[in-house]
């Protein structure tokens, strides 16, 4: 998986069929395997950055993430898969910040 012809560092891939629980595969330096129950998915891939936590008067300000990805690759995705059984599967992502 890339991003803007780059390895994407790290992120999640998250596989969904409705109404069950998303099949969630971390990505490591571009690349992502394990176990996704078979049939139509929909796709969503996110990837973090911390930013600055909100700052209030007097209380130790934490750092938190935000998703960096444009929302055509989460929120409104049109990534769709096909998971088959026995597999394996392949899937290959070119991902553009713009």
């Amino acid at each position: 998986m890339t991003l803007d012809q780059q390895p994407l560092k790290d992120g999640e891939i998250k596989f969904i069929t409705p109404g069950k629980s998303a099949d969630t595969l971390e990505i490591k330096d571009g690349t992502f395997e394990g176990m996704v129950e078979s049939g139509s998915k929909r796709v969503e891939i996110v990837s973090y950055k911390e930013t600055p936590g909100f700052v209030m008067k007097d209380v130790p300000s934490e750092p938190s993430k935000k998703n960096f990805l444009p929302d055509r690759y989460n929120t409104n995705t049109e990534l769709k898969e096909e998971v088959k059984a026995p597999g394996p599967n392949e899937f290959k992502y070119d991902l553009k910040s713009k």
